[in-house]
């Protein structure tokens, strides 16, 4: 199977059966990330949630998974946990 996005791949996340891509959607703009996050079930291969990650002014991605309870978090270089 083939997973398409509107830009290049930061990062994959995993919970049971859903699949998390982070995703560059244009270039850094006055030194502000664009990026999205993508979660498909992969077992109807359906798009669940597709928007915007929000980061803290000029930082970027530095960790983003699922939690024990299957939250969807990303912690950026501002040491801001969304």
């Amino acid at each position: 199977k083939t997973i398409g996005c509107a830009g290049p791949v930061v990062g994959l996340a995993a919970y049971e059966q859903y699949l998390a891509v982070l995703y560059n959607t244009s270039m850094p703009f006055s030194g502000q990330q664009c990026q999205s996050v993508r979660v498909i079930n992969t077992s109807s291969d359906q798009v669940v949630h597709d928007s915007p990650v929000v980061l803290s002014p000029k930082s970027k991605a530095k960790w983003f998974g699922f939690s024990e309870e299957g939250a969807l978090c990303l912690q950026d270089t501002g040491k801001v946990l969304w």
